[in-house]
């Protein structure tokens, strides 16, 4: 083990393991000092081993050290943080300027109507001026209007006359004429607004803000009550007292505009919801630092997940606080606000994320057709791109959103994209190609929990549909990643391509499905045939007979072992052989064709064995037919070679268990099988778990097996109708899903494989 790395400094070098037994654990030790002033040190570890085989091997992996301080935890202790508003000037970070400016208006007297995105910090930053307007000794009103019922004006004068009352005790305010209604509501509200003026000191200013103003029912925006209300808005604006504050989300621009011309002297302020990555440090650690310390690395990635946005953050910082408490530790690392975030993405409550796509100047409609739009195009983004690919071309995610809603035209969902952008929901390039959603953590959610929430929305729509058929560029992308295929590399262009054979986008799906389990799991590389299928394979064959008469020369080699070259011109088997020779140790002039082996099995007094072996066995069969073919040219030279010659035949990669080779009779043989394929890779096997319900399992079997009988009528799913899923770095095996391998006409039209079988 090696441990290099300018933080650190080695005081007691790594102990070595002499050895390690499969499935055994065991520990290398060592003393480090940390040259840093941090409370972690990433640690870049290099551990290097050899196998039985004498095959090297090599790893190289971060080891994080962390100096906790002791847990301070607590049964009384609270989660400081919550999703509710909050009035505590020292807990309203990233708004120091906001709040100057919005204090300034109130100062001179002015009022303004405060708008933005939901969940963007509105009520915190009102309630927080009310706060310090308190401190001044000024009344302030918040009302929210949830709490007014139906009515504005009773609970607004009842509650400003109170905070007066509190404030100026001596001063004789008449309690106000709750009884009155219609016009004479009005006439007492004006005439109880006009005493009060006349009796207040100079130097007092009250401040009254009507908080949730986008929740106004419809009757109250437009015709005779909606007249009587901002009638009674226009009162307040006009007592040179007093400063109004009417809070909400970004309808509320629409709501004034249409009484504007009785609030014009009502200035906008908008609300962003960005703070600086400083602001975030401040949100998270001053309320903590009792019990948690964060890594500056941890504060950074909450902060780009986040991109700023305070609600977001605090969603994340609330739930690290609890697991945090719950394991006892008091170090905040990368890892926990990645754990955290993959906690939200996989559970979270819409409510925390509806307000993107179902709110905006129109107002809040979930159910709407523009809703309904921008929550596709939404997840469309979210489905275009990845951790680490954040932004998608604007074309395919308007492609891919269409599939959810089937109706909306091109121009509908572009101007879903321009409508997500201007609310900064969306980014995009600037030569407009190209679109990104804003908060990462957002794009986590849509692509887990949020998926089911909107599949469950749509199924329930008339304008949408719950269509799970969907495939992007990404997708094909991450999928093709060191995919190699007779010396080539199968891009996302090829794999589109050959998608795009099968017309419908249900059928491209299911077929995508297949392909992804078959180069996930099913595809077995040169590296892999090495690491796993070639070591158990030695296993199997020394396991029997032949383990037993090994002669090992002084190299270590085996002497006695010869390999039958029985590959035809083409074929992955040479490939596999040389790749064999290596983890058994056997040399290249041990490689002999049937017609070379009759001398060097001559001579009796030495044990030899012969293997007859191949890279992937599937009915078997075929490897049963070179291995009796290879025992009948021997035996055309005598059979006396028997006396002392065992033969194994086995498969690095097999999908069956036992290959029945059917040598005749006195011959000494046995089977070895190496990676064995599992259920997993047989496509329709009813436990493969590939499909999610028996009817997608059903549509992939029957468009397979319609492609197979056009293409390869013998045997529609592969030789032995087997059905597999499995392929070779240098050849696919016959027993695969034939439209990955052969070519033919299907529905009239030719049908190209992905992977051209080679023999």
């Amino acid at each position: 083990m090696d441990l290099k790395d300018s933080d650190i400094e080695v005081v007691d070098p790594p102990s070595t393991l002499a050895s390690l037994e499969p499935g055994s654990e065991g520990s290398i030790t060592c003393t480090v000092r940390s040259l840093t002033k941090n409370n972690s040190v990433l640690v870049p570890i290099s551990v290097r081993w050899t196998d039985a085989f004498e095959q090297e091997f090599s790893q190289t992996f971060d080891f994080l050290a962390e100096d906790e301080r002791p847990s301070n935890w607590s049964e009384e202790d609270a989660n400081p943080f919550n999703l509710t508003s909050l009035d505590d000037p020292e807990r309203l970070v990233g708004r120091d300027q906001d709040l100057v400016a919005l204090d300034s208006m109130v100062r001179s007297a002015q009022s303004a109507y405060i708008t933005g995105q939901k969940r963007v910090g509105k009520t915190s930053l009102v309630r927080v001026l009310l706060h310090k307007c308190e401190k001044r000794d000024w009344p302030t009103v918040h009302l929210p209007l949830g709490r007014a019922s139906d009515d504005v004006i009773r609970p607004l004068v009842s509650r400003l006359g109170k905070s007066i009352s509190r404030h100026y005790p001596n001063l004789k305010i008449s309690e106000f004429d709750s009884v009155a209604d219609g016009s004479s509501l009005l006439v007492r509200a004006g005439e109880w607004f006009e005493e009060v003026g006349e009796l207040l000191p100079p130097q007092m200013h009250a401040v009254v803000a009507i908080d949730d103003f986008d929740e106004l029912r419809p009757e109250f925006i437009n015709g005779s009550m909606a007249d009587a209300l901002f009638l009674f808005l226009r009162t307040l604006v006009d007592e040179r007292w007093l400063s109004l504050l009417i809070v909400g989300s970004e309808v509320l621009p629409t709501i004034i505009r249409k009484q504007e011309h009785r609030l014009n002297q009502v200035a906008p302020f908008i609300v962003r919801n960005l703070i600086s990555r400083e602001d975030t440090k401040l949100l998270v650690t001053r309320p903590t630092r009792k019990w948690l310390e964060w890594d500056e690395r941890a504060l950074d990635r909450m902060h780009y997940l986040c991109q700023g946005n305070p609600y977001y953050e605090t969603l994340i910082a609330r739930d690290v606080w609890t697991n945090m408490r719950e394991r006892d530790r008091t170090f905040v690392q990368v890892k926990d606000i990645e754990e955290t975030c993959a906690q939200i993405a996989a559970s979270a409550s819409p409510a925390h994320f509806s307000h993107l796509w179902a709110d905006d100047r129109s107002g809040w409609d979930p159910m709407s057709d523009r809703a309904h739009n921008a929550s596709a195009v939404l997840r469309a983004a979210a489905r275009c791109t990845t951790e680490t690919v954040d932004s998608a071309p604007l074309e395919e995610v308007i492609a891919v959103a269409q599939q959810w809603v089937p109706g909306a035209t091109n121009a509908d969902l572009r101007s879903s994209v321009a409508n997500l952008v201007r609310r900064e929901v969306f980014r995009q390039d600037s030569g407009q190609y190209r679109v990104s959603i804003a908060v990462p953590l957002v794009a986590r959610w849509l692509r887990g929990k949020g998926s089911e929430h909107l599949d469950e929305m749509y199924e329930a729509s008339t304008i949408a549909r719950a269509s799970k058929a969907i495939v992007t560029a990404r997708d094909l992308a991450d999928l093709v990643v060191g995919l190699q295929y007779c010396g080539d590399h199968v891009n996302e262009i090829r794999v589109r391509a050959w998608l795009e054979q099968i017309e419908d986008a249900e059928g491209r799906y299911l077929a995508f499905k297949l392909l992804k389990r078959l180069v996930t799991e099913g595809y077995f590389g040169v590296d892999r045939m090495q690491r796993e299928a070639l070591p158990d394979l030695r296993r199997s064959i020394l396991r029997g007979k032949a383990g037993t008469v090994q002669a090992l020369g002084k190299d270590r080699y085996l002497q006695n072992f010869l390999v039958v070259d029985h590959g035809k011109a083409g074929s992955s088997a040479p490939s596999m052989t040389l790749a064999l020779l290596r983890v058994l140790k056997i040399r290249k002039t041990n490689v002999l064709t049937s017609s070379s082996l009759v001398d060097r099995l001559r001579n009796p007094r030495e044990t030899k064995v012969l293997l007859v072996l191949d890279d992937f066995a599937g009915t078997g069969a075929q490897l049963s037919r070179d291995a009796r073919t290879v025992v009948e040219e021997l035996d055309s030279a005598g059979t006396a070679w028997r006396e002392s010659t065992i033969v194994v035949v086995g498969a690095a990669v097999s999908a069956i268990g036992q290959i029945d080779a059917d040598l005749p009779e006195g011959v000494d043989w046995y089977s070895a099988v190496g990676k064995r394929v599992g259920n997993r890779l047989h496509a329709f096997a009813s436990d493969a778990g590939i499909f999610e319900t028996e009817d997608e399992l059903r549509q992939a079997r029957d468009l397979f097996e319609a492609i197979g009988r056009s293409i390869y009528p013998d045997h529609p799913l592969g030789f032995g109708d087997q059905g597999l899923l499995a392929l070779l770095e240098n050849n696919c095996p016959n027993n695969t899903l034939p439209p990955f391998w052969r070519g033919g006409r299907w529905m009239g039209r030719p049908w190209s494989p992905l992977f051209d079988r080679r023999v």
